[in-house]
C-alpha cells in the first residue's frame, strides 16, 4: 500500500474543521486563551465539500462577528490585512475607505486592550507601486486612503503618513 504521508486528502477536512472549531470554542471560553492558526489546505477542505474560503472567515462566521481582522504577527512587527482571501485580481476594488477605517480602528483597539501596546503607532501601505506616483501608477492612494488616513487621525488614531 503506498504512503499518503505529506499528501492531500479531503476525507480529513471534517478531522481539520473539527479541531479549528474546537480551538474556537476555547478560545472564547476564556479571555485568557488564545487561537493560533498554522496554515492549512483550502482546497482540500472545499474538494471535501465544505464551503471555506479561509480560517479568517471561518471564524468571523463561528463567532458571529460583524467584523474581523487578519493579524500576522512576529517580534518587531505586526501586519493586518484590509482584505482576506481573494482573488489578487479583485483586491483594488475591494478596498474601500469605509474598510480602510473599519480594519485601522480594530488594530489599534486590540492593540491596546489585547496586545497591550500602550501608544500604537499604525503605518499604512500603499496598494500600488511607489504608492501610486501622484496618481501615475493607480489612484487609490489618492481617492481612498489618504482620506481614510486623514479620518483616522481626526479620530486620534496615529498613523504614519503615506508617502
Amino acid at each position: 500500500m503506498p504512503s499518503l504521508s505529506g499528501k492531500l486528502n479531503p476525507a480529513n477536512a471534517s478531522y481539520i474543521i473539527e479541531n479549528l472549531n474546537f480551538g474556537i470554542m476555547q478560545a472564547q471560553a476564556s479571555k485568557k486563551n488564545a487561537l493560533v492558526t498554522g496554515p492549512i489546505s483550502k482546497q482540500n477542505i472545499i474538494d471535501s465539500g465544505i464551503k471555506f474560503s479561509g480560517h479568517t472567515e471561518w471564524i468571523q462566521e463561528k463567532t458571529k462577528s460583524k467584523d474581523v481582522l487578519m493579524l500576522l504577527s512576529a517580534k518587531q512587527l505586526r501586519v493586518a490585512l484590509v482584505t482576506t482571501h481573494i482573488p489578487l485580481i479583485k483586491v483594488a476594488e475591494s478596498i474601500t475607505k469605509k474598510k480602510v477605517i473599519a480594519k485601522a480602528i480594530i488594530l489599534n483597539e486590540d492593540l491596546k486592550l489585547k496586545l497591550k501596546v500602550k501608544a500604537p503607532r499604525l503605518i499604512m501601505l500603499g496598494l500600488n507601486p511607489h504608492a501610486g506616483e501622484g496618481g501615475t501608477i493607480g489612484s487609490e492612494e489618492s481617492l481612498i486612503l489618504k482620506p481614510a488616513a486623514e479620518y483616522l487621525r481626526k479620530q486620534r488614531i496615529v498613523l504614519s503618513p503615506i508617502e
